[in-house]
């Protein structure tokens, strides 16, 4: 299982930057290769992402798995046409008038998709997250 961290400091409050993360249909539009999502019900949203081939759409089911209010944020991604389960938490410290963001993803295919989709994931997993992580901070600090 690939596993990946990332850290930065964001100019809002936790509460602000919690209540950000909890609402996808405030952020969603942020993701890599994004194309669209719906909400499922309040814990669960289904997402549509481009995929590594042009003409192959990547659908996954995200769900919300711990929350603690403003502190801790735990999801699990798991795909619906490719067999990869991606479990993911946002750890939230207040640090003074800012908080500090520490986000860790493990990744892991299962099944034929396994021989492809694990180099990639490895691969993906660090810049993606970086990138993810950085477009949330300049749209949590333009909201707060």
């Amino acid at each position: 299982m690939k596993q990946t961290t990332y850290e930065l400091d964001i100019h809002a409050s936790p509460q602000h930057v919690y209540d950000t993360l909890r609402n996808v249909d405030r952020w969603a539009h942020l993701a890599p290769n994004y194309d669209h999502h719906a909400k499922i019900d309040e814990r669960t949203s289904h997402w549509v992402m481009h995929g590594i081939l042009p003409t192959k759409k990547i659908e996954a089911d995200v769900t919300f798995v711990k929350e603690q209010r403003p502190t801790v944020l735990a999801f699990v991604l798991r795909g619906n046409n490719e067999h990869f389960t991606i479990q993911g938490q946002v750890i939230l410290t207040p640090n003074g008038h800012n908080t500090h963001m520490f986000v860790q993803i493990k990744g892991q295919a299962e099944g034929m998709s396994a021989v492809l989709l694990n180099p990639l994931m490895q691969a993906a997993l660090p810049s993606v997250t970086k990138k993810l992580a950085h477009r949330l901070a300049e749209k949590m600090e333009q909201t707060a």
